[in-house]
């Protein structure tokens, strides 16, 4: 019996010390989104699109819940400007866009021993007055 006791002791620490072990950032929950501005919708989605009409938008991109990487790389469709952020060290982007406009941003995020690469898509519609067109 007391082989036994010893045996599962031994075999809970052993699973016990697996659950401190560091792991990948996307297994911790990373998340990237896009969220449009102006606007009214305020979560950070994947999919992102115009809730209200507009000249000009800024499509803001941000990584959230990520371990701190050691490098940020942004990849932004040419003719698009970059309103703030999208260096090497931040972990969100803006980006000047105009109606009419869908693009991709990615980002690959750099740690010590792997690359992650994330995706969002901004979808800026056409308005009519106050209506989609």
């Amino acid at each position: 019996m007391r082989k036994l006791c010893a045996a599962l002791a031994t075999l809970a620490l052993v699973a016990g010390l697996g659950l401190f072990a560091s792991s990948p950032a996307g297994a911790t929950g990373t998340t990237f989104g896009c969220r449009i501005s102006p606007g009214t919708i305020f979560t950070w989605n994947q999919y992102c699109h115009t809730s209200e009409a507009a000249s000009t938008y800024n499509a803001g991109f941000l990584v959230q819940n990520a371990a701190i990487p050691l490098s940020y790389s942004w990849s932004i469709p040419s003719g698009h400007a970059i309103y703030s952020g999208c260096g090497s060290s931040d972990n969100s982007c803006g980006v000047l866009a105009h109606q009419g406009d869908e693009f991709e941003v990615t980002v690959n995020l750099t740690y010590s021993d792997h690359t992650e690469s994330y995706w969002s898509d901004a979808t800026i519609d056409q308005w009519c007055g106050n209506n989609i067109c």
